[in-house]
């Protein structure tokens, strides 16, 4: 949480307490705007976002509230921003040669990845408000406080776009501005009360306890779209199989198959004889230059490799295999021609 102070709060909203506040009075003078990449608000694995009012936009990480990286997009006050995987855009207000504020209309464009301004939009009306549209990569809606608003695509800044305009008997101002989370509605919250809801469609879906879908990441593979099969630390995992009826080939018999268990090496008693014990842990003087979590045993070596000569004396070869499956079909076949 955030305002007119120079202190932002964790606060838990089931028992109700303040976890942790950061004084953020050396960077910021409030905090009147707090958004983040994740959509709840509560993964601590992405950042955080908070806006003053004297324009700046500072980057904290989520963990520690700690500052990252600043924007200074508008010289005299922020209005809004938004946040969309890895671009942001912003509108607000400059200060005049007589310091009196007006409102800027240029969108201010920043990529998240290089840290660096792109080029800015400019609009014909006058940007107070803004969202990315959900379902469209680039796509932005603006709206002023006339209840005027438009669909900008940053990508295609020389493309015009239709404007939208919310007509209200009694004069007044747009005091708020928002989406829904399928974009077929936006909604205007007007000074004199009332609500300006626009659809896309006659009829419009209403989802009550709407939340965003997670997928999965998909499988990373190679650029050449296969595994080596001499790679020993490839995951299999990564690789898509289909769901079919038919027995996989890992799926071996219980009969071609050994458990073989790698023993745990004896201790030499010249190491537990020089062993303290402090704390229920015990520590030897390191004579034989060894590692952390490394274990000292002659015979150790000479288990190792009788354990590979064992496994490459039961591995399976390929070629083998697939020659014997070869002309085990061919047979099949001679023998149905036969018949």
């Amino acid at each position: 949480m955030g305002g007119f102070c120079d202190f932002i709060y964790d606060f838990d909203i089931d028992r109700l307490r303040i976890l942790r506040q950061l004084s953020i009075s050396d960077e910021q003078s409030d905090c009147i705007l707090i958004k983040s990449t994740t959509p709840d608000h509560v993964s601590k694995n992405g950042i955080l976002f908070t806006g003053s009012s004297n324009g700046k936009i500072i980057l904290r990480d989520t963990f520690t509230l700690k500052s990252i990286h600043k924007f200074h997009p508008h010289s005299g006050s922020l209005s809004d921003f938004d946040i969309q995987g890895n671009n942001l855009v912003s509108c607000g207000f400059s200060l005049t040669r007589t310091g009196n504020l007006c409102v800027d209309r240029f969108l201010m464009i920043y990529d998240l990845r290089m840290m660096r301004a792109l080029s800015p939009v400019q609009m014909l009306i006058e940007p107070v408000f803004l969202h990315y549209v959900p379902g469209f990569s680039g796509v932005v809606a603006v709206a002023s406080q006339s209840g005027c608003f438009q669909l900008v695509d940053t990508s295609l800044m020389s493309t015009p776009s239709p404007f939208y305009q919310a007509q209200c008997l009694v004069p007044g101002l747009a005091t708020t501005f928002s989406k829904s989370s399928n974009s077929q509605f936006f909604a205007f919250g007007h000074s004199t009360g009332s609500i300006h809801l626009f659809s896309n469609s006659d009829s419009g879906f209403f989802n009550d306890f709407s939340n965003p879908t997670y997928f999965a990441d998909p499988p990373e593979l190679n650029p050449e779209g296969f595994i080596d099969i001499n790679h020993e630390m490839a995951p299999i995992s990564s690789v898509p199989v289909p769901i079919t009826s038919q027995t996989p080939a890992s799926m071996w018999h219980s009969k071609d198959t050994v458990s073989k268990y790698r023993p745990t090496p004896n201790i030499s008693s010249e190491l537990t004889d020089n062993a303290r014990i402090i704390h229920n842990i015990m520590s030897v003087p390191n004579k034989f230059d060894l590692k952390r979590n490394q274990v000292f045993n002659e015979d150790y070596e000479k288990l190792i490799g009788l354990l590979e000569q064992e496994s490459c004396r039961t591995a399976i070869n390929l070629e083998d295999l697939y020659k014997d499956l070869s002309s085990n079909q061919t047979n099949e076949n001679e023998n149905e021609n036969n018949e």
